[in-house]
């Protein structure tokens, strides 16, 4: 979910009514500051108008609803760069009709609203300037160089706003030299206008801002508004935009532009990967909240309190519970139980307590830890001396187990025993507060001394930690300070309801901190840090990161009123949160019947499992409960057929239908890692449709907190998606928060050739030292785990260099290529090399590259060349049939003078990627070097998540060290699609 503000036009009473709401990314800068103004509009109208200041790199859409529910977008979304903006709401006066000689005025013309561009504009070191866009057409990353200087009035004004031409120029301008692009594309249609526009009209504006460095405030007038009695309209803010795809957003990166006055200072380009051209993304350089983890490693890149790296998204298996009847149900455990006063459920049935015992009249439960002990209420029979039972505290060693009183024979007729209350659960939300894992609880000690003639007397002897007697040993109280209550090895906390506020003192491992307000629960979370979470106070968690000793207000987690020790969190209101992305509840249980897509839930446990209600379908008075299992998984071995990111992106695609995913290989097994809370007394397991088996059947048993499951398909099975059920004994879980992708197993011929220009030169010579087994073990090293797919070289070898060189005049002894004529002296490498119909991809290995730019080719004005080239990539989706009658091909071009056998293997890889899975980089939008159209950025784009360990990401953002290999569910379902016709050939 996106920030937004809204607004509600309406003309009764003339009156505006103004919502804001915060953004749930844990960026609530995003939400712009804005105010209403009284604007002329296009038409010649006044109108009523919100304007808000814009936040650079920010895209910003305004949306209106007349009911709140359904939304329509208003104009086009904007790339912003700090400017103001305006949407009209109500016109106060209608626009003047136009001067006529005489009869009736004609009918006002439809404004057509003019062209939004919105340029970053630098000083170019060499001279001129420099202008950076996002295409108008294609969302490409484009750079140009104008020789026409800037006005040094530039350096006073950092926003500029003007009309030319039909087009809208909002300009940011970064005072920072920068050099020339040694790169620029031919442009074309919108933005070849676009630039045109902005070349005739640039001595214009170097007059004005000579003239008027006040124009940065200037803001285009607001369009007419929509017709409509009332209306809503919001403005929702995109902060994930990541043009450059380096791992840094955009907004973030403009925060970081070079600074002259600290030249040494962190710098962020948002159309540079690698501003301070060191080789590491900065993504990876960059820590925006300063919090120690890399923007592209941080759950929340913009919260220094959101300190641990991103985690998996909170899936959940979702189990119907029984109805409590006259009981409650007072909560679930971390091992997947769910406690009521009377029984437990487990493993899809319910457990009735026995409720009463030898010298018990009864008892019922309140706290459960997850080894099984449960602890809880009741009365004793009574002595002689008493004419009715006393309370008591009771324990259940076992769910089998009568109620025991907790207490203790201490010699001389007295006996201690923990302090009775009815409400021990209060201010105590969570279990692990009131009974945690070693039996500990908190509570009063009571000395009775019986005097031997039927009385006794009974003394309050202060605050104890209490541990239950467990397997062999005895009830042992551990004496605390007054008032003073305990979480274990954590610390312990207090409260002070003594003054006119109630305040909260903890003592720790973190040092000593007083809060405002009642806290109800400290939880420990990623990395040793902790949250506490206090009640009716806003913000609600406060956020202790490790080593720091001081506790912060959580801007991510403000609007949340639990937390899990994975970091994920939790509302009331019915969202969950992780790594700064809100999840609806039908997100986070895939699914799940329409009966229980609208839940409220009511608390998370810390180890991520939830209670959640819905309405009695059967008594309106009622409630039906359910149990949430936070399920997780990642795979043995990094890159090895587990998708548990794309779940984590803001858009993960349809191919991931919002769920984890396993492939399952055809004739071979995965081996996978799955996290959830089970235990030995609380089993889940994983059921196959059909189609693959867990291991040697269709069932598999998780029986602990981390299993190590395997998937296998028989080796003749065709590649086929599947649902697994999860369940908690023979209760099957409602929703589908796992899938098994079986992929069938192929294998692809690929031949590689060895190709050196027929001068001899260095330059010219591939590297031969880069051999086919060592390409073959790279191929499959990346392939076989992923997308079940082996190689097998065919080897070749050509009987001596080639001369390809052609009489054009470019860059003698090299191999030249252009932007939109790929194959200029391809087709001389082609005819040198025998066709092979058995070949399912031909590698063109060759060792030096020169890209001649087609604007430069069809005009003759130079050479502009990119010497030693990583890799051009040609597929079959850009050259087939009639044109590459070889099929698919990759060009690779690079010498042992420039790269290393690891560059070269990887480049490989990465290409007969695109053979496989099809165009595009996930991290960029870019245009075809073939057709010279934009090229979408591929199967599965994943905005918000770090692409820099992904295969197909483009070569400046992939890791130099083999790591970048991972292909996701996305590109699972392309590549299967794609051998399926590449082998059938």
């Amino acid at each position: 979910m996106r920030p937004f503000l809204f607004m509600k036009a309406a003309f009764e009473l003339c009156s505006l009514i103004v919502l804001t709401t915060a953004g749930v990314l844990g960026q609530e800068m995003l939400v712009p500051p804005y105010s209403l103004h009284s604007l002329t509009a296009m038409d010649g109208s006044i109108q009523t108008s919100l304007v808000f200041k814009s936040l650079p790199g920010v895209v910003y859409q305004f949306e209106d609803s007349e009911d709140l529910i359904h939304w329509s977008p208003v104009g086009d979304p904007f790339y912003s760069l700090g400017h103001e903006h305006a949407c009209s709401l109500l016109e106060t006066a209608p626009p003047p009709p136009p001067e006529t000689p005489g009869g009736d005025p004609p009918t006002p013309a439809t404004a057509t609203p003019p062209v939004y561009t919105a340029l970053v504009l630098c000083p170019a070191s060499d001279g001129g300037a420099v202008v950076k866009w996002r295409s108008l057409d294609s969302q490409a990353l484009l750079s140009q160089h104008t020789e026409i200087s800037l006005d040094p009035a530039w350096a006073m004004v950092p926003l500029y706003f003007r009309e030319f031409d039909g087009h809208s120029f909002f300009i940011l301008h970064q005072m920072a030299e920068v050099p020339a692009p040694d790169d620029q594309v031919e442009l074309t249609g919108a933005d070849a206008l676009m630039w045109s526009t902005f070349l005739a009209a640039l001595p214009a504006m170097n007059s004005e801002v000579a003239s008027s460095y006040q124009l940065s405030l200037a803001a285009p007038p607001p369009a007419p508004p929509l017709p409509g009695v009332s209306r809503f309209l919001r403005v929702r803010a995109d902060g994930s935009v990541d043009t450059d795809g380096d791992g840094t957003p955009d907004w973030m990166e403009f925060a970081y532009e070079p600074d002259p006055a600290h030249p040494d200072g962190p710098v962020g380009d948002p159309f540079n990967q690698d501003t301070d051209s060191d080789g590491v993304p900065d993504g990876l350089n960059l820590d925006f909240d300063k919090d120690g983890a890399p923007d592209v490693e941080d759950a929340v890149a913009s919260d220094p309190s959101i300190y641990w790296q991103r985690s998996s998204a909170p899936k959940f298996a979702v189990f119907p519970l029984p109805a409590p009847g006259e009981h409650r149900i007072l909560h679930a455990g971390n091992d997947g139980a769910v406690l009521y006063e009377h029984g437990v459920w487990t493993e899809g049935e319910f457990q009735a307590l026995n409720l009463s015992g030898t010298g018990v009249e009864w008892a019922e439960a309140r706290a459960m830890n997850s080894k099984g002990q449960i602890l809880g209420i009741g009365r004793v029979a009574p002595p002689p001396e008493l004419p009715q039972g006393m309370p008591r505290m009771m324990w259940w060693p076992t769910r089998d187990s009568d109620p025991l009183p907790i207490e203790k024979a201490i010699g001389s007729g007295s006996t201690i025993f923990p302090n009775y209350t009815e409400a021990l659960a209060a201010n105590h939300i969570h279990h692990e507060t009131i009974l945690d894992d070693e039996g500990g609880f908190f509570a009063g000690l009571i000395l009775r001394t019986d005097d031997g003639v039927n009385s006794a007397t009974e003394e309050h002897q202060g605050n104890h930690y209490w541990l239950l007697p467990g397997q062999g040993g005895e009830l042992r109280p551990v004496e605390l300070k007054e008032g003073e209550s305990t979480l274990g090895a954590l610390g312990s906390w207090w409260t002070d309801y003594s003054s006119d506020r109630v305040t909260t003192r903890w003592t720790g491992t973190h040092g000593d901190e007083e809060f405002n307000g009642h806290i109800r629960e400290v939880i420990p979370l990623p990395d040793g840090g902790f949250a506490a979470i206090r009640d009716y106070i806003s913000p609600a968690v406060l956020v202790c990161p490790p080593g720091s000793g001081a506790w912060k207000n959580s801007q991510a987690l403000s609007h949340f009123d639990d937390v899990s020790s994975q970091g994920w969190a939790m509302s009331t209101v019915g969202d969950f949160w992780a790594n700064g992305i809100s999840y609806r509840w039908p997100e986070s249980a895939p699914g799940i019947p329409d009966s229980w897509r609208w839940v409220s839930p009511q608390s998370m446990t810390t180890g991520g499992a939830l209670l959640v209600t819905r309405p009695s379908e059967s008594d309106s008075a009622q409630e039906d409960h359910a149990l949430g299992i936070p399920i997780e998984v990642e795979d043995q071995e990094f890159a090895t057929g587990v998708d548990a990111v794309s779940v984590t992106s803001s858009e993960p695609g349809e191919a991931c239908e919002d769920r984890l995913w396993i492939m399952a290989p055809a004739g071979g097994t995965n081996t996978f890692h799955l996290r959830t809370t089970a235990a030995p007394h609380s089993q889940l397991k994983l059921a196959s449709p059909g189609g693959f088996t867990f291991g040697s059947g269709p069932e598999t048993t998780i029986a602990s907190a981390i299993t190590t499951p395997t998937a296998s398909a028989p080796e003749e099975a065709e590649s086929q998606d599947f649902l697994v059920t999860i369940k908690s004994g023979n209760a099957a879980s409602l929703s589908k928060p796992l899938g098994v992708k079986v992929m069938k197993k192929r294998t692809v011929k690929v031949a590689v050739w060895r190709v050196a220009y027929d001068d001899g030169t260095p330059g010219g010579a591939p590297p031969t030292e880069v051999t086919d087994a060592e390409i073959k073990e790279r191929l499959d090293d990346v392939f076989e785990p992923q997308i079940n797919v082996t190689f097998e070289m065919v080897p070749k070898n050509l009987p001596g260099p080639v001369n390809f060189e052609l009489p054009v005049g470019w860059g003698e002894g090299s191999f030249d290529t252009t932007a939109h004529y790929f194959g200029l002296e391809a087709h001389e490498v082609r005819d040198a090399c025998p066709r092979d119909p058995d070949v399912h991809i031909n590698v063109y290995l060759i060792g030096a590259c020169r890209m001649i730019y087609a604007h430069i080719l069809d005009s003759g004005t130079g050479t502009l060349s990119k010497d030693h080239a990583a890799a051009v990539a040609i597929a079959n989706h850009e050259f087939d049939g009639a044109q590459n009658p070889n099929g698919l091909e990759c060009w690779v071009m690079g010498d042992s003078m420039h790269y290393s056998k690891g560059d070269i293997l990887d480049t490989i890889a990465h290409e007969i990627g695109h053979c496989l899975v099809g165009p595009g980089h996930p991290d960029e939008t870019r245009v075809s070097i073939i057709t010279g159209e934009p090229i979408a950025k591929g199967p599965a784009p994943l905005p918000g998540t770090n692409r820099v360990q992904r295969l197909m990401c483009s070569g400046s953002l992939r890791k130099k060290d083999g790591s970048s290999k991972l292909l996701v569910k996305g590109e699972w379902d392309a590549a299967d699609e794609r051998l399926g016709g590449i082998l059938s050939q």
